[in-house]
């Protein structure tokens, strides 16, 4: 996390993470019979990477092996390997994009900041969890204006839905209500804090 009107970045995992050698060891194993596919070792989670796999098919039975596997072996470290799109998600929950939003949530609550804006926007399968999150989240709490919104297409917890991370933005934003817009992301958000600097000064 990085906090409003800083430089540095504040790590919110834990520094040592001992499932982690297990799962590469695991992921490795399906890799070396999978040609094609690779690993991405982030943070807190793995994600394998079968978008580009010689055989899909193939790459489609491992991963549900894979997964199997995973939630198998490392049920004691709260560990879970979910298919997603053109992958495999391996993550702890105690650390995973939800309890990371809400650690964000309780860091501006503690520099006593309202919090009275929240947009989510995500293209995989474990940023479902995040859209129901925060969707509940403003219901609870009473935030109007919370934004969450799947990029792509197909059935989804988000509010709205949108074609790209690129794209041209209605010029009426602020009225803009649609279901669907044919905006990207980094439009929106740019559109977005231009109003915000323009309403400040």
């Amino acid at each position: 996390m990085r906090p409003f009107g800083k430089d540095e970045w504040v790590r919110l995992a834990d520094e040592d993470l001992p499932w982690k050698s297990s799962v590469k060891e695991i992921l490795d194993y399906y890799v070396e019979r999978t040609p094609g596919t690779w690993i991405e070792e982030c943070n807190c989670s793995f994600i394998w990477h079968l978008e580009k796999a010689d055989d899909p098919s193939a790459a489609s039975r491992q991963a549900g092996e894979c997964c199997n596997h995973v939630n198998g072996s490392c049920e004691n470290f709260s560990v879970h390997a979910i298919p997603i799109t053109g992958g495999v998600l391996v993550e702890c929950s105690k650390w995973n994009k939800v309890n990371a939003c809400r650690k964000v949530i309780e860091h501006t609550q503690s520099r006593g900041w309202h919090v009275d804006f929240i947009m989510v926007a995500g293209s995989g399968r474990d940023d479902e969890p995040v859209f129901e999150w925060a969707n509940k989240f403003a219901k609870e709490v009473g935030i109007i204006d919370v934004t969450t919104v799947r990029v792509g297409t197909g059935h989804t917890q988000a509010n709205a839905t949108t074609t790209g991370v690129a794209g041209k933005y209605p010029d009426n934003l602020i009225n803009h209500r649609s279901d669907t817009c044919p905006a990207g992301v980094v439009t929106a958000l740019q559109k977005l804090g231009t109003i915000s600097v323009a309403e400040s000064t």
